[in-house]
């Protein structure tokens, strides 16, 4: 046992040599190699961190659940909703005719060169009768020609209902009844400037008594309306009677002055019209567009 002892190999013994420090500790090469160890584990682990909260924060980022998202996406959905409602709206407007207010004008009974429409909104008696006056002596139609004039209320053409109503005619029964509300009203630029009324009628069976009727009010009811002056000198017009004539072979009824001069009238032009003048040369250019015009008819 003495030789095997003497024949096994010691271990042999590092011997660290200690170093000394610059503030004067020693410090032994095995505990440089700790330090260094546990330096690299430190930054390694760092880096793990570091590269885990990386990944968490995008993560959390790419989540529906995160509260950026949430407003991303509400705000997404807004913006998507806004953008389809605005192409409705762009392709329904595209697809509006756009309605423009336009004036509802009747069917002209004759054929005219002008036509004037006059609003009359909110005008009594007396303006109304006016305005029409002024049209008639201002018109610019042509020598020989004819202007009708539409009366307009909110835009809309009056009828002859209403325009009996505004002036206060005293229309009877038996003529409203039997008369259209379809009517035409204008100036004739003749040998002077003069206003008419046609009326299209039932018939001239129909009609004719009813006029007859109106006869002792419409002197008093259209002498202002045609311009006519009242004046002592023929205030007999009031209350004189009409007197039956003829016109270009058709049935009328004139009322004359005193030097029996025509000073106004109304003509069966046709079956179914009536014409109410001053002057027989109105009633004539009347007469001859209504026989030519198929409107007349």
């Amino acid at each position: 046992m003495e030789g095997n002892e003497l024949n096994t190999p010691k271990p042999i013994e590092i011997k660290e040599e200690p170093i000394l420090t610059k503030n004067g500790m020693v410090q032994t090469y095995a505990e440089d190699m700790a330090k260094a160890a546990e330096s690299l584990q430190g930054m390694e682990l760092k880096k793990l961190i570091e590269r885990d909260e990386q990944f968490g924060e995008q993560k959390e980022n790419l989540s529906p659940e995160s509260k950026k998202n949430k407003i991303l996406m509400i705000i997404s959905t807004i913006l998507m909703i806004a953008t389809v409602t605005l192409v409705f709206l762009v392709y329904k407007k595209s697809n509006t005719i756009v309605s423009i207010p336009v004036i509802q004008q009747n069917k002209s009974i004759i054929y005219t060169d002008k036509t004037q429409f006059l609003s009359i909104d909110g005008l009594n008696k007396d303006q109304i009768i006016q305005t029409i006056k002024n049209e008639v002596s201002s018109t610019d139609v042509k020598s020989g020609g004819i202007e009708s004039i539409y009366l307009t209320e909110n835009k809309q053409v009056i009828g002859f209902n209403r325009f009996t109503t505004l002036l206060n005619l005293n229309i009877p029964n038996e003529v409203s009844s039997y008369t259209n509300d379809n009517f035409l009203i204008g100036a004739y630029n003749g040998s002077t400037k003069s206003f008419f009324i046609l009326l299209k009628v039932k018939s001239f069976t129909d009609i004719f008594p009813g006029f007859k009727l109106w006869e002792n009010k419409m002197f008093s009811d259209l002498y202002n309306l045609f311009g006519i002056n009242l004046n002592t000198d023929n205030q007999d017009l009031l209350t004189k009677d009409f007197a039956d004539s003829i016109l270009n072979n058709k049935n009328a009824r004139t009322l004359y002055d005193k030097d029996n001069n025509p000073i106004l009238e109304y003509v069966y032009a046709s079956d179914t019209s009536v014409v109410i003048i001053a002057n027989n040369e109105t009633a004539r250019e009347i007469m001859t567009r209504l026989s030519v015009n198929p409107l007349g008819n």
